[in-house]
């Protein structure tokens, strides 16, 4: 079994060489307790968000719903690149989906990032994706009408038809069937790195609980708030992303969080907000962030900053070494 920074070093390398710029987040130290560790941007803008582990089995439902939300907020893909999905190994063309995230191995990523995912395991079954204009020219040829296809692989005529018309996923033992009929050349390889759509993440933003949440859900950003990764939360709307980090009760390593929340929010092309304490403020100041001291600041701030995002994107100001941001 390799160990976990042999795959660390092994994902980055794949999403380096095809194109993508990585962050690695190390905060909290022990990485079975972090949601996200790699998060990479590529040459299309195309956000991921990557969960190393040996066996997916290992994340909490907590930390599977927080990179599902992280995904959700920046418009990414959250992905779990693990050797094991439920002590199953991973084979490097299936890709495991379970709450909406893909779990692939460290062959599978490289396998995702060039289009040669084909099987995709979903509640324990298989599932293949039928090209519906290949599959139609294969009949075609083959001289076979859709009741034919339909008698040989046991289903109905109209499935058959509704394969042609648009694709589907079929089980995988019908796809063995067609693959018997008419070669492997009628299955499309699945996109599981591709954003999630618009329409889902409209379905998905509630009004939070939270008065954190609630102040940058009122300024109309779809939110996700985070324990296992060095932000309090994200937000984003269809034009700004917006990073908080908030002063934490217990083990608070406040500098690492800034920093780290920094530097990932470069690579995501977001700004940083800390809220905290006059000490907090002085630690944060070192950094290219906004500082305010309590959430009505930032209730104000963020006001400010989505005024002036009509004309042209915020951007923090600029600071000389060892000061201060701003505090509204």
């Amino acid at each position: 079994m390799a160990g976990l920074e042999e795959m660390f070093a092994r994902v980055d390398a794949s999403l380096r060489l095809h194109g993508y710029r990585v962050e690695r987040i190390r905060y909290p130290d022990d990485p079975m307790r972090r949601s996200i560790d790699i998060v990479a941007v590529g040459g299309d803008g195309r956000t991921l968000l990557v969960k190393i582990v040996h066996d997916s089995s290992d994340l909490s439902a907590s930390e599977l719903k927080e990179l599902q939300a992280c995904s959700r907020v920046l418009r990414g893909r959250g992905l779990i690149v693990a050797e094991k999905d439920e002590g199953v190994e991973i084979d490097p063309i299936v890709a495991h989906e379970k709450m909406g995230l893909y779990t692939v191995s460290v062959e599978g990523l490289e396998a995702a990032l060039t289009e040669s995912i084909y099987v995709i395991r979903r509640q324990g079954n298989y599932y293949m994706y039928v090209n519906g204009g290949k599959l139609r020219e294969k009949r075609l040829e083959k001289g076979y009408s859709l009741g034919d296809v339909a008698s040989m692989i046991s289903t109905s005529r109209r499935s058959v038809y509704m394969y042609e018309q648009g694709g589907s996923m079929v089980s995988l033992r019908v796809a063995l069937k067609l693959m018997e009929l008419f070669s492997e050349d009628i299955f499309k390889p699945i996109d599981i790195l591709s954003p999630v759509q618009q329409e889902e993440h409209k379905q998905q933003r509630k009004k939070p609980k939270s008065k954190l949440a609630s102040i940058l859900y009122a300024a109309g950003y779809d939110v996700a708030e985070t324990r296992h990764v060095p932000p309090s939360a994200l937000a984003a709307d269809a034009r700004d992303r917006v990073v908080v980090v908030a002063e934490r009760k217990r083990s608070d390593d406040i500098e690492r969080r800034v920093e780290e929340s920094e530097r990932v929010a470069k690579r995501i092309e977001a700004i940083v907000v800390s809220v905290g304490s006059e000490a907090t403020r002085r630690i944060a100041g070192k950094y290219d962030v906004y500082t305010v001291s309590s959430y009505d600041e930032l209730a104000e701030l963020i006001m400010e900053l989505k005024r002036s995002s009509v004309n042209e994107p915020a951007q923090p100001p600029e600071e000389e070494p060892g000061g201060e941001g701003s505090s509204t």
